[in-house]
């Protein structure tokens, strides 16, 4: 096991509890449409290697009612269930619209639209149980999980590829890197710090939207790709976030070719700002690290006295493209958290934003 595993882990206060809190990025974001349009994007000439593109996508009914079915099973010596903290992204493209008015406008929709239109049947409202069933509970992902000025600038360019994306539904493809600071999927990141007034309204639009579909407004915010200035931290403070996802060791891009490092910790209180959160457990089946690397570190978290916060994402459990992943991603989910609460019984499970305010 790695030394960083428990140099994360030293410094901020700690709690006399053995917390577990899943946060889960992702949710509410299209990415792929169906098998159809990846199958046509690779014939086309896309290279499509990364396993988001090829398995991630909205959340279908058997996707949710699978996942529920899982975390159901289980309960801390509370009586809780384990509970995803489900990051979401708000919003998605509206491509019927933007493709119908010639590629000349940036049209959205609330994600529950979304997944209703590429659903069967009313995925949503299986959301919203879920939701009520304390299964899950959003937080914040930005309004969306692409960059809307490189997605304009390209629209403008009239790009092939972002309009066969359009055409086809999905952001698969839409994964061009401009520089080492601005990525596609980095929704906030940026080459001149003149861009932030504009990032602070898209990011004050998510919010709004968030506060219309769960009718209340977040509390954590974690960044699509980490690539978010500390003004941007301060902003959303503004705005009642008190809790933002951060690593340990950042490199800040200020424009100009400079660059500041941003040194944090789990519990570091920001002058002006919110509170850090730095996830020490990570839980990604879908590249292998699974059952036994994640208690290897919720071990270490424990031994330190800090709470177990266990990252994943959700294409580990979708099966939107292939069941199959949606299959082996719950059975290793299953196995996790039997093996939790048959090793330390008196674990406590959370939403991250309890488990922040006893930091």
């Amino acid at each position: 096991m790695s030394i960083k595993n428990y140099l994360k882990n030293i410094p901020g206060k700690g709690i006399n509890r053995k917390v577990i809190a899943f946060a889960v990025d992702d949710y509410g974001n299209i990415r792929q449409n169906d098998w159809t349009s990846l199958q046509y994007m690779e014939r086309h000439g896309f290279e499509i290697q990364n396993h988001f593109d090829r398995l991630d996508g909205l959340s279908t009914s058997d996707d949710l009612n699978a996942l529920f079915d899982v975390l159901s099973k289980h309960r801390d010596h509370n009586a809780i269930p384990p509970v995803f903290t489900v990051f979401t992204n708000p919003q998605n493209l509206n491509f019927e619209k933007i493709v119908s008015d010639g590629y000349s406008s940036v049209e959205y929709e609330d994600f529950t639209e979304s997944m209703n239109k590429y659903s069967q049947v009313d995925t949503a409202d299986i959301f919203m149980n879920g939701i009520e069933a304390k299964y899950l509970y959003p937080e914040y992902h930005g309004r969306t999980h692409f960059h809307e000025g490189m997605f304009v600038s390209n629209l403008l360019k009239k790009d092939t590829q972002t309009f066969w994306c359009l055409d086809h539904q999905c952001y698969t493809g839409l994964t061009n890197h401009s520089n080492n600071h601005q990525s596609y999927l980095s929704t906030y990141s940026y080459n001149d710090k003149k861009e932030f007034e504009s990032l602070k309204i898209h990011l004050n639009e998510g919010i709004l939207a968030f506060e219309r579909i769960f009718g209340r407004r977040p509390l954590h915010f974690t960044s699509p790709g980490q690539l978010t200035h500390e003004e941007l931290h301060r902003y959303l403070f503004e705005q009642g976030v008190l809790y933002i996802d951060t690593t340990p060791i950042k490199r800040q891009f200020e424009g100009n070719n400079k660059y500041s490092l941003v040194i944090s910790w789990l519990g570091k209180k920001n002058k002006n700002g919110p509170t850090a959160i730095v996830r020490n457990c990570i839980f990604e089946p879908m590249y292998g690290i699974d059952v036994g690397h994640t208690l290897n570190q919720i071990k270490i978290a424990f031994a330190l006295n800090k709470p177990a916060i266990i990252s994943t994402h959700r294409v580990n459990f979708c099966g939107r493209i292939d069941e199959n992943n949606r299959k082996q991603g719950l059975k290793k989910l299953d196995v996790l958290i039997s093996s939790i609460l048959k090793k330390w019984p008196d674990v406590e499970f959370m939403p991250t934003t309890q488990m922040a305010a006893l930091i």
